[in-house]
């Protein structure tokens, strides 16, 4: 049988609830989303972005389940070890591999975007080194005391974020131009299509979903958080574009760097209380925190596994140098990590790094049902 009678079982350590599952997830999926805005993650939509914004949560939504559906058949077991029961031991490495690859590239962008808005927009002076360094230690700190710490942090932070992204939609309101989101698919369903591209690639987020499952104290329920958290981030990535585009532009939105901030800078609640973006990138840098924490702890946890250790935190030091070295060479600038992030880049690759592992993983579950099936 492949799954084991062990649903009770539970691994030892910090356990985390739900809620601070759907908290670290929806933190995960919006930071990113936010810093692009809409340049990057529905551009090619242009005055549409809102319906490739849709069209991304029910793409993101079916991948969640393809991602995180065998984790709560191996509840006690991350994906490294239910991966060799599966497909063997070299084939079940080579998978884990392609996870830790995921992480270690995911947690590059996050920290290197969180530099680069920082170096660009409040602190221009400061070495882009030091801000990156200081990012990754903090975050290897976190991770090394493990992902109980990190989803108390994401508690605190989820409110803290979603208010200020709020008040933040709510400001700018009164400044959107109804015209500026028209004609409503003018240009046909392609830009649409093209424009859902990034932000669904960026679902590799949810990659991270079958390490932190087995601390989950209610694993069955583990995989409809997710895909709650991926359809809450996407309606917030739709009515971000097209709040941006509204007040902004299309044009001016394309043109900027981090358009969400530049949209934040243009709102004034009052004479005295303008520079609201001064606000927002303080749950939104609380925000990457937590992303990279996450891509750090399940990174040197599958690590571990992967090479049969008892314990993850001997290789943190080494992997946080990784971590600032890979942000560091990722691009020269943040004009190549934007083309990076396109979707004739970032595309074919996501399809390579989740299509090739679930497939094989999918498919080896589906055989050993089977001949487990006719041979009891």
């Amino acid at each position: 049988m492949v799954n084991r009678n062990n649903k009770g079982k539970k691994m030892p350590g910090g356990q985390i609830a739900n809620r601070q599952l759907l908290s670290i997830l929806f933190i995960m999926r919006s930071t990113l989303a936010i810093a692009f805005l809409p340049v990057v993650t529905t551009g090619n939509a242009r005055q549409d972005a809102w319906a490739a914004g849709l069209l991304t949560g029910v793409c993101s939504a079916l991948i969640t389940v393809a991602i995180g559906g065998l984790g709560p058949k191996f509840p006690d077991k991350t994906v490294v070890e239910y991966s060799q029961e599966l497909l063997g031991t070299f084939l079940g490495k080579f998978v884990s591999l392609i996870y830790l690859t995921v992480f270690l590239l995911l947690a590059s962008i996050d920290v290197r975007v969180y530099g680069e808005v920082l170096v660009t927009g409040f602190i221009p002076e400061t070495p882009l080194l030091f801000i990156i360094s200081t990012m990754v230690i903090a975050s290897t700190y976190a991770a090394f005391h493990g992902v109980e710490i990190i989803a108390r942090n994401a508690e605190f932070v989820f409110p803290l974020f979603a208010g200020i992204l709020l008040v933040t939609f709510v400001a700018a309101i009164p400044s959107i131009d109804i015209g500026r989101l028209q004609p409503v698919l003018a240009r046909g369903v392609k830009p649409i299509l093209i424009g859902s591209i990034t932000p669904i690639s960026v679902v590799l987020q949810m990659m991270t979903l079958p390490f932190l499952l087995p601390r989950v104290r209610e694993p069955s329920k583990a995989v409809n958080t997710a895909i709650w958290a991926v359809v809450l981030a996407s309606v917030l990535l739709a009515a971000g574009a097209s709040i941006t585009i509204g007040v902004l532009g299309a044009d001016l939105a394309e043109r900027s760097v981090f358009p969400f901030f530049v949209l934040a800078r243009a709102i004034r609640l009052t004479d005295f209380l303008e520079r609201l973006e001064a606000l927002i990138v303080f749950p939104w840098g609380f925000g990457l925190f937590i992303g990279v924490a996450v891509y750090i702890y399940c990174g040197a946890k599958g690590l571990s596994q992967v090479f049969g250790l008892k314990d993850y935190r001997p290789l943190l030091p080494a992997m946080a140098v990784i971590w600032i070295a890979m942000s560091l060479h990722l691009a020269t600038d943040v004009f190549e990590l934007t083309r990076f992030l396109k979707p004739d880049a970032l595309g074919p690759l996501a399809l390579f790094l989740i299509g090739i592992p679930q497939g094989l993983l999918w498919l080896a579950y589906g055989v050993k049902t089977l001949l487990s099936r006719m041979g009891g």
